[in-house]
């Protein structure tokens, strides 16, 4: 481990810190992010759970204080989460609307300028109708795959051989439809 530590902190001094991406913020997910933020040459650069509090929680729970990019599959989630965007980080988020129930039974309005408030907060803000996109790829169930597309080009993450991951993780008559959605979401930043 010691030689480890020592190959990281020059890395960490060259400027070629590891990015890592973290899929599930439980308790090991947790445990991840903070001891990557303890350690040099090394950083949770994405931690992604399908509950979204779950992987903020991972981060203010390791001592980061804000994120440098929110990405978001609908308007008000971004909305929600915009007190932890760094003041200049970014925003990506799809256009699309989800009411939530007080705005199904009435108790409420679906807020009409959610892209303008981002746009005060976000140094960049990217949006995009990501589900209307991806169903004119073939399958809204793309629109994903177009919002990551979008967080590869912003982070500089294009050396990474994401043809390769989605070839090895996606059904053989689904890839060239994430491969087109990968592309296009590189393509609108």
């Amino acid at each position: 481990m010691l030689n480890m530590n020592k190959k990281l902190e020059q890395r960490e001094k060259e400027g070629k810190i590891i990015k890592c991406g973290i899929v599930g913020a439980g308790q090991m997910g947790r445990g991840m992010v903070t001891q990557m933020v303890l350690m040099k040459g090394i950083t949770p650069a994405v931690v992604s759970d399908i509950d979204l509090e779950l992987a903020v929680h991972a981060f203010k729970y390791a001592g980061v204080k804000d994120a440098d990019i929110l990405v978001s599959f609908e308007q008000m989630e971004a909305l929600r989460w915009i007190d932890y965007v760094k003041p200049d980080g970014a925003i990506v988020t799809s256009t699309e609307k989800i009411d939530c129930q007080s705005v199904l039974t009435g108790r409420s309005a679906y807020p009409g300028n959610i892209i303008e408030e981002l746009k005060k907060v976000g140094s960049q803000v990217f949006v995009i109708n990501a589900s209307e996109e991806a169903a004119k790829l073939g399958s809204s169930k793309v629109a994903n795959v177009i919002l990551l597309g979008m967080i590869v080009k912003y982070m500089g993450l294009e050396h990474i051989d994401w043809e390769k991951i989605i070839r090895e993780n996606v059904k053989k008559n689904f890839i060239e439809m994430n491969l087109k959605a990968l592309e296009l979401g590189k393509s609108l930043i």
